[in-house]
C-alpha cells in the first residue's frame, strides 16, 4: 500500500537478515595485533560459551560496518583424509530399465536432465538404497512417496555426482538435499571431539535455515546425525553448546556462520566433504556471494556440492562453475522461472493509492472467507502501519519485517501458521 518509491539497482542484503552479518567484526579478529590475538586465545573454551551472550552487544554494534571485499576464513590443509563418496546402486528393477523407459519415467513426473541419462528416478524410499531405520524414520514422519525432484535428486545425490537441481517452491527440495546427507554421513567416520559438522548447509534467510533444520530433526531424532542452526538475531550461547557437542549436519546462514568460524575453539569446516545450497538464486540477490564463496574456499575442493535455485541468472551460472566444476548433473522439475501452475495470478492496477487502499479494504473480508491472507508493502513502517489500520478495522494482523527481534518474528510465522491471525504484513 505504501506508494512506489525509486529504489537503488544495486545489490544488497535483505533487510530481513540484515544484521546476520558478521563480515566486519571477523575481519577485525583475522587482522588483530598478534599480542590481542594471543591473549584472546588465552580464554579458556568454557568462558569462551559463557560470554557468547554479552558478546553479541558487541556483535550488534559492528553489524552495520561495510563488509569487506574478501573475508579470510582458515583454509583446510592441503593432506585430506580420504572420505567415502559414491553410495547409490540402483536395484535391479531400476537397472534394468531401457533408455526409453526412463525417458518416460521423467516426462510423466515433467523432469529433464542433463549431464547423466543413467540413474532413473525412484519411485519409492526403498529404491534409494537407503538403510531400514531410516526408511521407518521417513514413515514415521509421514513421507510416503517421493516428490519428482526427490525422484530424481537422491539417487543422483547418493550416486556421488554434483547436482544443480531446479524446482519450484514447496517441491520438497529440502528432503532431496538432507536424504542424501543422512546417507553420506552414515559412511563418514564418527566426529571426534571438537571436530566440525560433515554437511554443511547454506540458506539465505534465518527463517529458512529454522525450517530446513526442523525438517532435518524429525528425521534425526530417530538417527544417530545430529542437526544444528545457526544463524542471526539469537543468542550464541546455545549455538555454541551445540557445535562444541558435536554436530554431523549444520544448517547456517553466512554471516553467522562466517561470524563463528572466526572465533576460537567453536568450530570448524575440516570434516566437510557435503555442501548444499538452498535457494542460490535468492542468496546471490541477498548480496551473500562473497560470503559463501569464502566459506566455500575453506572447504577441500574434492567435496561434494549440490545447489538448488528456482532461477537460472547470470549470476547463479557463474558460481554453479565455480562451486559445481565442469562435470555436474542438472535436474529441472517444471519450466524454470515460470509462473507456478498452482497459483492463480490476477492483477489490479489502480490510478493512485487512495483507490488502490480503497479496493484493499473492501475486498479484504472476501479473502479472509477463503483463507488466509499475506499482504507484501515496500518498507517496514508501512509494514506497522497497515497492521495498525487493520487491527483498528477489527481484523486480526500480525507483521514481518527485520527490525523486528527474532522472537518476535517467530511468534509472527507461528500466529500466522496457526490461523490466530488472518493476515501477515
Amino acid at each position: 500500500l505504501a506508494p512506489d518509491e525509486p529504489s537503488s539497482r544495486a545489490p544488497r542484503r535483505a533487510e530481513a537478515d540484515e544484521d546476520d552479518d558478521g563480515f566486519a567484526l571477523a575481519l577485525e579478529r583475522a587482522t588483530a595485533a598478534p599480542e590481542a590475538r594471543q591473549r584472546r586465545d588465552d580464554v579458556d573454551d568454557e568462558d569462551i560459551v559463557a560470554s557468547a551472550a554479552g558478546y553479541e552487544d558487541e556483535y550488534d554494534d559492528t553489524r552495520r560496518r561495510q563488509a569487506p571485499s574478501e573475508l579470510p576464513l582458515p583454509l583446510v590443509s592441503t593432506s585430506y583424509e580420504p572420505f567415502e563418496r559414491v553410495a547409490y546402486a540402483p536395484p535391479k528393477e531400476l537397472a534394468d530399465l531401457a533408455p526409453e523407459d526412463v525417458k518416460k519415467r521423467r516426462e510423466a513426473l515433467d523432469i529433464r536432465v542433463d549431464g547423466c541419462n543413467l540413474i532413473a528416478p525412484i519411485e519409492r524410499f526403498g529404491q534409494g538404497g537407503f538403510d531400514v531405520d531410516t526408511l521407518k524414520a521417513l514413515k514415521r514422519c509421514g513421507f510416503e512417496k517421493p516428490t519428482p525432484i526427490q525422484a530424481q535428486g537422491v539417487p543422483t545425490t547418493l550416486a556421488g555426482c554434483n547436482v544443480l537441481a531446479m524446482a519450484k517452491t514447496g517441491s520438497g527440495k529440502t528432503l532431496a538435499f538432507i536424504l542424501p546427507a543422512l546417507s553420506h554421513v552414515a559412511r563418514q567416520r564418527a566426529l571426534s571431539k571438537h571436530e566440525g559438522p560433515i554437511a554443511l548447509v547454506l540458506a539465505p534467510t534465518r527463517e529458512l535455515a529454522r525450517q530446513i533444520s526442523s525438517e532435518a530433526n524429525k528425521i534425526c531424532k530417530h538417527l544417530r546425525p545430529r542437526c544444528c542452526a545457526i544463524y542471526g538475531g539469537v543468542s550464541k550461547t546455545d549455538q555454541f553448546k551445540a557445535l562444541r557437542g558435536g554436530a554431523e549436519i549444520v544448517v547456517a546462514t553466512p554471516g553467522r556462520l562466517i561470524d563463528v568460524l572466526t572465533m576460537k575453539n567453536c568450530t570448524n569446516l575440516s570434516r566437510v566433504t557435503y555442501v548444499a545450497l538452498d535457494e542460490a538464486d535468492r542468496m546471490l540477490d541477498m548480496g551473500f556471494e562473497k560470503a559463501v564463496r569464502s566459506i566455500c574456499r575453506a572447504i577441500r575442493p574434492d567435496r561434494q556440492c549440490v545447489l538448488f535455485s528456482a532461477t537460472m541468472p547470470p549470476s547463479v551460472k557463474r558460481l554453479c562453475r565455480d562451486l559445481l566444476g565442469d562435470t555436474f548433473v542438472t535436474i529441472c522439475v517444471g519450466d524454470v522461472g515460470a509462473a507456478n501452475a498452482d497459483v492463480q495470478q490476477v492483477a489490479r492496477v489502480f490510478v493512485d493509492d487512495a483507490a488502490r487502499a480503497q479496493w484493499f479494504f473492501s475486498t479484504l473480508p472476501q479473502f479472509i472467507d477463503a483463507g488466509q491472507v499475506l499482504v507484501f508493502v515496500t518498507h517496514k513502517n508501512s509494514v506497522d502501519e497497515l497492521v495498525h489500520d487493520l487491527t483498528t478495522r477489527g481484523v486480526r494482523a500480525v507483521g514481518l519485517h527485520g527490525d523486528l527481534e527474532q522472537h518476535d518474528r517467530h511468534a509472527a510465522m507461528k500466529a500466522f501458521k496457526s490461523e490466530s491471525v488472518h493476515v501477515l504484513v
